[in-house]
């Protein structure tokens, strides 16, 4: 069980804060919720997760020296790109789900690698890929961000030098 105080990870929201535990009645029975609010939406938004949720999984943060094993497990062997547009979306939007943050940087590497092949052909990344690509570079750089204790920037380039190095 979490602490008031401690940092995790939202499947959806990304790194959040947990400010408060607290029983509320949501669903017709009291029950104790998380009372969580994300550390990078600028808005102050407050979520609530119901502590025993099995839908909604709250994770420890990875350390650095995690972080630094999984761009160390990533390879960089260019994968074959699928042209089929749904099939990609659903392998893509699956793998996001698993939450395995090497499959998913290296998703990422893929993607990046095929995005330059498009653009020095005059051509853009489709609108599906491109909503992919923000969700998990969301996903990937503000946990490592967080961890790192980098700017987004740094953290980018950090990942890059770091893909089995």
């Amino acid at each position: 069980m979490f602490q008031t105080g401690d940092t995790v990870m939202h499947p959806t929201a990304g790194v959040c804060r947990i400010i408060d535990i607290r029983r509320e009645n949501f669903s017709g029975e009291l029950l104790p919720y998380y009372v969580i609010t994300p550390v990078y939406d600028g808005v102050n938004s407050r979520l609530f997760v119901p502590v025993d949720s099995d839908k909604i999984v709250l994770r420890r943060l990875l350390s650095a020296s995690q972080i630094d094993a999984i761009l160390a497990s990533v390879p960089t062997a260019k994968d074959r790109w699928s042209a089929d547009e749904r099939e990609r979306t659903e392998t893509f939007a699956s793998l996001l789900r698993t939450g395995d943050h090497a499959a998913i940087v290296k998703m990422i590497a893929q993607m990046f690698r095929y995005k330059e092949q498009l653009q020095k052909k005059g051509k853009k990344l489709h609108q599906s890929d491109e909503r992919l690509l923000r969700q998990a570079q969301t996903l990937i750089h503000q946990e490592f961000s967080f961890a790192l204790g980098l700017e987004e920037e740094e953290t980018v380039r950090y990942i890059m030098e770091h893909i089995a190095a």
